[in-house]
């Protein structure tokens, strides 16, 4: 069973999963975001590609991140090349600046 952490209260604002995969992806480290449980389950190119859409999925502007029909071609066709993420829409490195204040962390647009 994959290990799970639970922030809560002060300690949650220390822990951004979206700022820290967006640190990692820069410095070409994105496999050390990925929980060591799942090891060989599954294939680097895999992992890789789940990984990256994920960053497009939490962009700060809305208008950059893919639809969930294509989060779903993305994820289901490996032929389909995916853009360079930009960054995540709640970062803890640096000041956002995107006109679409109607954003949110976690869900890609519908």
């Amino acid at each position: 069973m994959p290990s799970r952490v639970n922030f809560t209260g002060a300690h949650a604002a220390l822990y951004d999963p979206s700022s820290k995969a967006w640190e990692l992806w820069n410095e070409g480290r994105s496999l050390k975001f990925v929980d060591p449980v799942l090891d060989d389950a599954y294939s680097f190119g895999k992992l890789m590609r789940c990984f990256l859409v994920g960053l497009l999925c939490v962009q700060e502007r809305t208008l950059d991140r893919p639809t969930m029909s294509d989060v779903v071609s993305m994820l289901n066709n490996e032929a389909i090349a995916l853009p360079a993420p930009r960054k995540p829409a709640f970062s803890t490195t640096g000041t956002g600046t995107g006109d679409d204040a109607s954003y949110s962390p976690i869900f890609c647009k519908t």
